[in-house]
């Protein structure tokens, strides 16, 4: 199963990827723009920011399944909508939020996603 997106938004998600691939490592960027297209398509989309779990930093970086340039990300930005989530790793399709961490990362039970607004509001 894949997010349903309409003709519109699929193509407007689809060139926002391309604008920012996994080697910019300029994920929050994407989710800033993919973000408004998944609220029209579900009003319960959601931004999740993706990083080790607490005790684990600064030592532990994400590790994602597939080739990223080199870059090393010390935390990643998705946006979930349809109950998956989608950003550069998984494409326009998007991967089930529930299989996202094990599906794109290595050791996904060392990471934890925080809903980016909570995570905010905690900073304030």
């Amino acid at each position: 199963m894949t997010i349903q997106w309409t003709n519109r938004r699929r193509v407007a998600v689809s060139k926002i990827l391309a604008a920012y691939p996994k080697e910019s490592a300029r994920c929050d960027m994407a989710a800033k723009e993919i973000f408004p297209h998944a609220q029209e398509q579900d009003p319960r989309a959601t931004v999740w920011r993706v990083q080790p779990r607490p005790g684990l930093l600064p030592f532990l970086i994400l590790a994602p399944k597939v080739s990223v340039g080199g870059g090393r990300w010390r935390y990643h930005v998705a946006v979930e909508a349809e109950a998956h989530c989608v950003d550069a790793l998984t494409q326009v399709d998007g991967t089930e939020k529930a299989r996202y961490l094990d599906a794109h990362f290595h050791y996904a039970d060392q990471l934890e996603m925080i809903e980016e607004r909570s995570r905010q509001a905690t900073n304030e």
